[in-house]
């Protein structure tokens, strides 16, 4: 930014300042400034592609669960072959080589009685913690949300397993 800065020529113009980049390398050094701000957009714009297709996954499931007396979806794949969900938003676009990026959870019988804001429903694949950006999770209630601590969220998916295992 210094170097930027030491290549502006100030003027003034009746009641306007006008700053001219002088140099032939100005345009190489603006994108040297500009790169690390693109590659995190990039990277938030992904992050926002995956919550966004767990939303779209969610709904499909919560569908379905209204629209057979509360049973839901046995796997993903039902959802895909009923036409009610596009196989693409299976891939997860932070796990591209990865046939399907996402783990679905089928609700136990008692699953009305569950508490939906803590109930995991769906979570992003990953071979290892992903300790930079931490993973997606879906919850019965239809929200998804993004848990940092890899703690946290195996104590959720913990409790998640013991209530589906409860006898009705």
């Amino acid at each position: 930014m210094k170097e930027l800065l030491q290549r502006v020529t100030p003027s003034v113009k009746g009641d306007r300042l006008e700053l001219l980049l002088m140099v032939p390398q100005t345009e190489t050094l603006i994108q040297d400034i500009l790169k690390p701000i693109t590659m995190v957009l990039r990277v938030e714009a992904i992050l926002t592609k995956s919550a966004s297709q767990m939303r779209q996954i969610l709904v499909a499931c919560i569908t379905h669960a209204d629209d057979h007396k509360g049973q839901w979806p046995e796997n993903l794949q039902v959802l895909v072959e009923a036409q009610k969900l596009d196989a693409k938003l299976l891939h997860n676009p932070r796990r591209s080589q990865q046939t399907t990026g996402y783990t679905y959870i089928k609700p136990g019988a008692n699953w009305k009685k569950f508490p939906a804001a803590r109930h995991i429903v769906l979570y992003e694949n990953f071979d290892e913690w992903p300790q930079l950006h931490g993973a997606w999770i879906g919850l019965l209630d239809g929200h998804v949300e993004r848990v940092d601590k890899k703690e946290r969220f195996e104590k959720m998916l913990a409790e998640t397993q013991a209530r589906n295992e409860e006898k009705p």
